[in-house]
C-alpha cells in the first residue's frame, strides 16, 4: 500500500518521547515539521493494521540505519519533499521517494551519479521530467535495500530507456532486480516505489488529492 499526505493536513498523533526528543533539537523548522509528519504518517498507518497505539509500535533501527518492526512480516519505506510525505507498506522489502521537480543542472548530475547508459539516454532527452524519474527510482530502489547511498550509488543501474506501455521500471542494485513503480503529484512532485516482489495490485491512500 501506498499513502500519500499533505503535510499541513496530517492528523497529530501521540509520539514516543525519543521522536518528540528528536524533533525538538531540530532549528529548522521545516526539517521539524516534514519529520514529525513522517513520524504521524508512518506511526498512523501501522496502527491501523497492527491495531496498537501509534506511540506502542516497537520501531527499531537495523546495522544500517533502515527502520523495521521486530517480529513482523510487514517492511516499510518513509520520504517527503517540500509539503508532501508518502510511505509505502508492504510483506515484501520496499522504498520510495519523493522529489520536487527544479531546475538543476541535470546532465552534470547525471555524469556525477548515473550510469553511462543513463547518461546518455539524459542528454539525448534533455526531458527534466525523464531525470527526475530515473533520480526517484534509484533511490526507491537504495532505500528499499537499506545500505545506503554511499555503498550503492555507483552500482546502481537504471534500464534505459523504459517501455512507456509498462508501469513499472527495473532498478538493478548490485544485480538485484527491483520493480519500481513511478508517478507524479500535482504541483511538480516526482514519486517513486520499488519493489523487490512486484506487487499484483498497488492499494493507494491518497490523504490530499495530490494525485494527478
Amino acid at each position: 500500500m501506498i499513502v500519500i499526505a499533505d503535510i499541513d493536513h496530517l492528523k497529530e498523533l501521540e509520539l514516543p518521547l525519543e521522536e518528540l526528543e528528536r524533533a525538538k533539537k531540530m532549528t529548522h523548522q521545516a526539517s521539524r515539521e516534514r519529520y514529525l509528519a513522517g513520524r504521524y504518517l508512518l506511526r498512523g498507518s501501522l496502527a491501523e493494521y497492527l491495531k496498537i497505539r501509534p506511540c506502542d509500535i516497537p520501531i527499531a533501527l537495523g546495522t544500517t540505519g533502515k527502520p523495521f518492526l521486530p517480529q513482523e512480516e510487514i517492511h516499510f519505506s518513509i520520504s517527503h519533499t517540500e509539503r508532501v510525505v508518502a510511505g509505502v507498506f508492504s510483506k515484501q522489502p520496499v522504498g520510495i521517494d519523493l522529489e520536487q521537480e527544479r531546475k538543476l543542472d541535470f546532465p552534470a548530475l547525471a555524469r556525477r551519479f548515473f550510469s553511462p547508459e543513463e547518461v546518455s539516454f539524459v542528454e539525448a532527452s534533455e526531458s527534466s521530467t525523464d531525470f527526475f524519474r530515473l533520480w526517484c527510482a534509484r533511490e526507491a530502489a537504495i532505500k528499499g535495500d537499506g545500505r545506503g547511498l554511499g555503498q550503492l550509488l555507483a552500482e546502481t543501474r537504471v534500464s534505459v530507456p523504459w517501455d512507456t506501455s509498462r508501469e513499472y521500471l527495473s532498478v538493478h542494485v548490485q544485480g538485484q532486480k527491483w520493480s519500481v513503480f513511478p508517478w507524479m503529484l500535482r504541483g511538480g512532485a516526482h514519486g517513486a516505489a520499488a519493489f523487490l516482489v512486484r506487487p499484483r495490485v498497488i492499494h493507494w491512500c491518497d490523504l490530499g488529492e495530490l494525485l494527478l
